[in-house]
């Protein structure tokens, strides 16, 4: 391999400065990292003595197995890395070919976020930090204290100009800056730095000749990202979704313009790229501030003056976000602004504010984020000036930086993640004395559309806090898609909300297949096929319409977890033709598709009604009431039956005996039925009585009773023989006999009255119904009956009058004791006896057509031989005597005379007697009607007078 005589001339000069050192280099300064961009990297660092270049370069500490040589020997340093993985970490180790002067697991370094990424960026600015103050290394040590309390790494630094005071020498940045930072984070983190006034203060103002241009790198050819400037005075970067762009606001370029001169290079080449932008963040950093009131005043120094009024509208015009500044040795913030280009006394917070909240997002009152959305053009601009510098006041503040401290340092560090940017101020005593939030395109409506049941996850607009419907606060919602809704989410403060609108789709689909005729009560399978949904997910109801086909109150028939379902239909639907059945899901969102309409036929039943007595002979209607679906096959108990449409039927019976029917069975073409309901049927025999032509009644006889049944009781009976009254009723009927079987003996009483126009009857007893047929009008004969009686005294050869008494059908036939005998119709009949002596006379006996009969009572005849009798016929007068009912005793007397009487019979006992008072005529009456026929004797006393007097009655 050959050498140039440079490169030996090189080699020689680094060989000859080792062996004069004693064979060591030793870096200076940095390392430090620049122009960090997703693929590559810069590293560089100072010797004291000129070397060769070499970086070796690993994912691991242990593993450093790349490396890139720079062969130039030089003390400034500067190793570009390429093909590296974005946002992935990289340990180095770094010196010459031949040592490592810089080595350690604390040498490492992030390359950058790909272009768009939305991860989480931290950023650290800083601002006029390089006075080498006890300020500037509070300010430090607070912010390195944050990261590590809290295990943050930080992504990128940015550096807001006058990074070393007074002039910007190389000497004053090594002390103020490269020995202030060195060991704390310029190994490890980009910086992006932009100049300040004081570092032109070592040179011209017109060149870029000064110590800033030469310690720093920049990407001039757009490397980074962003449009390329091809100028060392201002560029821009992306980091993730950030675009940044870095200005020179002290700088004057082609000797005349400066940032605030819009015809200038630099705000052309600016407007190109932020036209060019595509990040949703845009921040630019300028050193001099458009609004300050401190140790520098807006309204009162030109430049300022020009800057805010030539470089805002432009800012605000490309929806720059934030704008970051110093100069003022202070801190100051805005609210989002637009449109403010005078002095702070003509600035209107109704015309220039976007928000009047704090934007602290802490719920604090009125500390609302700030939203911003693509059509807002309002910035918040900072002042960040007193990161070393710390000589600001506290005076009024500008009234568009209303958020100030001047009392202590501090430094900025800004977090991105995605649309949410926080900003904080931290003090160099550990304190965030500001913060604010600001959000992009949130509050958002967002349709979601996916099938149901199925499980979306819900991510709102915004990164932060969140509280969910349901009370939950986690970032994201998986949200199982059930129906059609609404959702809202909202961050804790209560100062976003997004909506989302959910809809399912395409909408699921469950299709009811076709079914047969069915029949009420029947268990039956539906098929169903669902679509556009994980079926397994949901359980399933099947509903029935009604006859109509509405679903409008469907009954419900079994539900279950997939196809088919079981249904049960119930057994007391209607019949009907037009049902429709459906499957339905545990939730919204579906479509269906019911079965087309069939018929759903009623299982039988019937009842049998028709209660009836009916005469024996004659029929009973006994009626069926059906329901279900015609036809109907019945069965009665008395095993007849049939088949029949017909409703109500009618069916005829002729039962002979009282009869229970029941119906046992009833069918029809969805299977057996249920029947019910019994009829009694009863039956009312009829019993004919017939009386031969030759049978003679009487009474007090027996007679027989022939009669014919027809028809059947329902248990064994006992017949009774019944008499009508002699009109041949049977209201008041007789009993005169009973028995089981015909023909009956009965008795006819003696007490009946004879005489013609009866009838006889039978019946049963204990009230049985029966049909009775009596016989024919017949006559009662009355058996003969006979007493005689005529007591009486006669003399001799005298005849003395018998009084015979009959009762019975006539004539009679009656014979004497003397065995006279004689017939007759009459009664009384008087039969003369001539005894000779006294006798008695009675009757042997009496006959008629009923037979002998009974006979009674005596007749004494005495035969007086001797004996007087008073008689004084001109005072008593008896008639009639003999006697049948009553006798008249007239008896000539004064009128004031006593009289009593007394009758007596022949034995001499008292049958009646009486008297008669003085003031009335002495005559009276004495009943004898119920007497006995015989002789009598009558005695009258009249005062001291006895009259007697014999009384026949007959």
């Amino acid at each position: 391999m050959s050498f140039s005589l440079r490169q030996a001339f090189l080699l020689f000069i680094f060989l000859m400065t080792v062996i004069m050192r004693g064979g060591a280099q030793k870096i200076i300064r940095g390392p430090y990292l620049q122009l960090g961009t997703p693929t590559s990297i810069v590293i560089r660092w100072r010797t004291d003595a000129a070397g060769n270049s070499k970086v070796t370069f690993g994912l691991t500490a242990d593993q450093r197995n790349r490396s890139v040589v720079d062969e130039a020997v030089t003390t400034e340093h500067e190793v570009k890395l390429f093909d590296l993985q974005p946002n992935t970490f990289y340990y180095y180790s770094l010196g010459t070919t031949g040592e490592v002067q810089g080595s350690g697991n604390d040498y490492y370094f992030k390359t950058a976020g790909p272009a768009g990424s939305k991860q989480k960026v931290r950023i650290w600015v800083m601002g006029d930090m390089g006075s080498g103050s006890p300020n500037q290394v509070s300010v430090r040590d607070s912010y390195m204290t944050g990261i590590k309390n809290n295990n943050r790494a930080t992504d990128l630094v940015l550096l807001l100009g006058d990074n070393a005071y007074g002039t910007g020498t190389d000497e004053e940045y090594q002390n103020n800056f490269f020995n202030v930072y060195q060991n704390h984070f310029l190994r490890n983190n980009v910086l992006w730095a932009i100049p300040g006034n004081h570092e032109y203060y070592s040179g011209a103002q017109t060149k870029r000749e000064v110590p800033f241009f030469k310690i720093f790198s920049f990407p001039q050819k757009g490397e980074a990202g962003g449009v390329a400037s091809g100028s060392k005075m201002y560029y821009s970067f992306d980091y993730a979704n950030v675009h940044f762009v870095g200005l020179d606001s002290y700088g004057i370029e082609d000797e005349k313009y400066r940032l605030y001169d819009t015809l200038g290079p630099q705000v052309q080449w600016l407007t190109k790229d932020l036209a060019a932008n595509k990040q949703p963040w845009t921040i630019v950093m300028f050193h001099h501030p458009p609004y300050t009131k401190n140790s520098h005043d807006s309204d009162a120094e030109s430049e300022l003056i020009q800057m805010r009024k030539n470089l805002t509208p432009i800012l605000e015009r490309f929806k720059v976000d934030l704008v970051l500044s110093g100069h003022s040795h202070l801190y100051e913030r805005s609210r989002p602004m637009r449109g403010h280009t005078g002095s702070a006394d003509t600035f209107d917070a109704d015309i220039h504010l976007l928000s009047t909240s704090s934007g602290r997002y802490d719920g604090s009152p009125n500390s609302c984020a700030y939203i911003k959305n693509p059509s807002t053009e309002g910035v918040i601009y900072t002042v960040v000036g007193s990161s070393g510098q710390n000589n600001g006041f506290n005076g009024v503040p500008h009234p568009a930086m209303p958020f100030k401290n001047a009392t202590v340092g501090g430094s900025a560090y800004i977090d991105v993640e995605d649309n949410r940017l926080d900003f904080n101020w931290l003090g160099a005593d550990q304190i965030v004395h500001d913060q604010f939030t600001i959000f992009k395109n949130v509050n958002k409506t967002t349709d979601v559309k996916a099938r149901l049941g199925e499980t979306v996850t819900l991510t709102p607009s915004w990164k932060g806090s969140c509280r969910w419907p349901d009370g939950s606060r986690t970032s994201t919602k998986e949200f199982t898609i059930v129906s059609d809704t609404v959702l809202f989410v909202r961050d804790s403060p209560g100062c976003l909300q997004d909506r989302f609108n959910i809809e399912v789709f395409p909408r699921p689909q469950i299709t009811t297949q076709n079914l047969a005729s069915v029949c009420s009560g029947a268990s039956l399978s539906v098929p169903f096929s669902v679509t556009n949904t994980e079926a397994a997910k949901w359980t399933y109801t099947a509903q029935l319409s009604d006859a109509q086909g509405s679903f409008t109150s469907p009954v419900s028939l079994g539900s279950g977890s997939g196809t088919p379902l079981t249904a049960n239909i119930p057994s007391n639907l209607p019949a009907g033709e037009g049902y429709k059945i459906r499957v339905i899901a545990n939730a919204k969102g579906f479509e269906y598709t019911a079965s087309a309409g069939f018929s759903i036929r009623q299982k039988a039943t019937a009842t049998l009604k028709g209660d009836a007595t009916i005469d024996v002979g004659k029929t009973a209607a006994l009626t069926l009431m059906f329901t279900g679906a015609a036809p109907w096959t019945y069965r009665l108990s008395d095993n007849t039956g049939g088949t029949t449409s017909a409703n109500p039927l009618t069916l005829t019976v002729n039962p002979l005996k009282t009869t229970v029917y029941s119906l046992t069975e009833i069918t029809n073409a969805c299977g057996a039925g249920s029947p019910a309901g019994s009829v009694r049927v009863a039956v009312i025999p009829r019993i004919e009585t017939a009386l031969p032509a030759s049978v003679v009644v009487c009474n007090g006889t027996d007679v027989n009773v022939p009669f014919t049944q027809v028809g059947e009781f329902e248990t064994a009976v006992n017949y009774v023989t019944q008499l009508s009254s002699k009109e041949g009723d049977f209201l008041a009927p007789t009993f005169i006999g009973s028995g089981s079987q015909s023909p009956l003996k009965a008795t006819v009483p003696l007490s009946v009255p004879i005489g013609s126009g009866y009838r006889i009857r039978i019946v049963v007893e204990n009230n049985a119904t029966v049909n009775s047929t009596p016989s024919g009008v017949f006559t009662i004969r009355q058996r003969a009956s006979a007493t005689i009686s005529g007591d009486t005294a006669i003399r001799l050869e005298e005849r003395a009058p018998l009084t015979l008494r009959f009762e019975g059908t006539s004539p009679r036939t009656y014979v004497l004791s003397d065995n006279s005998t004689n017939t007759t119709g009459d009664s009384p009949y008087v039969v003369t006896v001539t005894p000779t002596i006294p006798t008695v006379y009675t009757l042997k006996s009496v006959s008629n057509v009923c037979g002998v009969g009974s006979v009674n009572g005596s007749a004494l005849v005495k035969v007086l031989i001797t004996g007087t009798l008073q008689e004084e016929e001109s005072k008593i007068r008896i008639f009639p005597n003999p006697a049948q009912t009553k006798v008249k005793v007239e008896v000539n007397a004064l009128q004031s005379r006593a009289l009593s009487w007394v009758l007596m019979n022949i034995d001499g006992q008292v049958v009646k007697e009486g008297n008669g008072r003085k003031n009335q005529r002495s005559n009276f009456e004495i009943d004898v009607v119920e007497l006995p026929s015989g002789t009598y004797v009558l005695r009258i006393a009249l005062e001291e007078q006895t009259f007697v007097r014999k009384l026949v009655k007959l």
